[in-house]
């Protein structure tokens, strides 16, 4: 009898689900910037703004923090909050 194999193992080597899914989160932070609600909006800047936020995120995708935050900004209209 085989062992199962364990969560990790099942995991696809490329990596696309798991990039799909940070570019799906990072996208919605995106959006919210551009939320009706200016509670959303301001929670959206503050964690673009927050060069540990987004380096956790960064880091999942292994690009620099500060690339990842202006290629946001430029996306964002160039809002100097960032």
């Amino acid at each position: 009898m085989r062992p199962h194999p364990s969560p990790v193992a099942r995991r696809s080597t490329d990596g696309a689900g798991e990039c799909a899914l940070i570019a799906a989160v990072l996208r919605q932070a995106m959006l919210d910037m551009h939320a009706r609600r200016r509670e959303v909006r301001q929670a959206a800047v503050a964690f673009w703004a927050d060069a540990r936020a987004v380096g956790f995120w960064a880091d999942l995708l292994d690009c620099d923090v500060a690339q990842l935050q202006r290629a946001v900004q430029r996306g964002a209209g160039g809002r100097q909050a960032l």
